[in-house]
């Protein structure tokens, strides 16, 4: 073999090396996290459980989980103090949206629809908090027991639940698919358009410290 041979060939096996190298080190790397991007047409609110001052000009849409643990300590930590500082005040409006990642909690589907149920009912917020807090568990027995604590007429509840409703629960779902949100919770802040709707300036990805969510929240009640 000639010398201009051996070298060709040398190359070809270095370049094939290299190859690999960089196929390898890619696959060990965590695929880059996609921005979230805010979406440029309103988001709708009409018919999700609505917390605060129905004409709030400033609006906070919550996509969550009953079932997700850092759901349940938004629930239980975060929105307690958003609630006093900024919704009690009159400062904010709060929307609640489904979003129950099946694959994770299988259940969360259904506690979703239960709350359904209590908004029905008039009490989605007092449902809210029961479904955060206590057993996962939606056979009859169970279902009434959160009904009473969330002060909802059982009878009513097991009634709504005969015939759920699963599709207010799939839109919310869709809707998130479609804005790109695929974890919760997750918090999108913006202002009332003049149909209702809601123009997305701002966005909390998780459970963050109070402040952050403060500081979102201020910077959206300041424009």
């Amino acid at each position: 073999m000639s010398l201009k041979s051996l070298v060709d060939v040398a190359a070809s096996v270095a370049m094939i090396v290299a190859a690999g190298v960089i196929v390898y080190v890619n696959l060990g790397r965590a695929p880059a996290k996609r921005e979230f991007v805010l979406p440029k047409e309103p988001v709708t609110v009409t018919g999700s459980a609505f917390l605060g001052n129905p004409g709030s000009a400033v609006v906070a849409v919550i996509y969550s989980d009953f079932h997700c643990p850092f759901c349940k300590r938004f629930g239980e930590e975060i929105l307690p103090a958003l609630r006093t500082d900024y919704v009690t005040s009159g400062k904010i409006g709060l929307v609640f949206k489904h979003l129950p990642i099946e694959t994770l909690h299988p259940h969360a589907f259904r506690a979703a629809v239960v709350a359904e149920c209590a908004k029905r009912a008039g009490a989605f917020w007092e449902m809210h908090d029961v479904l955060f807090a206590a057993p996962r568990e939606y056979s009859d027995e169970p279902v009434k027991a959160l009904a009473a604590l969330a002060r909802v007429d059982p009878d009513s509840l097991m009634s709504c639940l005969k015939t759920p409703p699963d599709d207010a629960v799939r839109e919310d779902m869709a809707e998130a698919k479609k804005l790109g949100i695929t974890s919760t919770p997750f918090t999108l802040i913006g202002r009332r358009a003049a149909d209702g709707r809601i123009n997305v300036v701002a966005s909390v990805a998780g459970v963050k410290a109070l402040g952050e969510f403060k500081r979102a929240l201020d910077s959206v009640l300041a424009r």
